[in-house]
């Protein structure tokens, strides 16, 4: 599963959360600096 996979899912669960977008990329950097995922 790609991170944009992710991002798609969801964007399609919560259509009207206009700061998804915001908070996932931080968690996503956050998770990438600790070494979970590679983005």
């Amino acid at each position: 599963t790609t991170v944009g996979e992710i991002l798609n899912i969801l964007r399609e669960r919560f259509p009207n959360e206009k700061e998804l977008d915001k908070r996932l990329l931080y968690y996503l950097y956050r998770m990438d600096e600790l070494g979970y995922i590679s983005i």
